[in-house]
């Protein structure tokens, strides 16, 4: 037998029918989603509570966290009013004078405390 030439009958195999072009183009449909009924998200409301309306001195309120009504305690601590009474006062010249401002309850914050819990129920602010 020749290497050079072709088999002269056939030769068992089945007959096997060419393989797909590369151009030949195939489409796939891919699977649809459906949602139905979707809940829209939730919306937060974020509320600022204010706590009860207190001024410069002690005063009776509702406690917010012990719901306790009794008199506030107050402690007085400096607020930007106060530094510049200071300030003003250093700058007219009398720097001896300088402290009054922060001895005068009028010039500063009034923070306000429960006389039961002593928790902290709000300020008053001198600005």
């Amino acid at each position: 037998m020749q290497y050079n030439q072709p088999p002269a009958g056939p030769t068992g195999y089945p007959y096997q029918s060419q393989p797909p072009s590369y151009e030949q183009v195939v489409h796939v449909q891919a699977p649809v989603r459906v949602v139905h009924g979707a809940v829209p998200p939730p919306v937060v409301i974020i509320q600022h509570q204010s706590g009860p309306p207190v001024g410069p001195d002690p005063s009776f309120v509702m406690c917010p966290h012990c719901h306790v009504q009794k008199l506030t305690r107050v402690e007085y601590s400096p607020s930007v009013k106060t530094h510049c009474m200071a300030a003003l006062i250093c700058f007219v010249g009398l720097w001896c004078c300088v402290c009054l401002p922060y001895c005068w309850p009028s010039c500063m914050n009034a923070n306000h405390f429960c006389g039961n819990c002593n928790k902290f129920v709000g300020v008053y602010s001198s600005d």
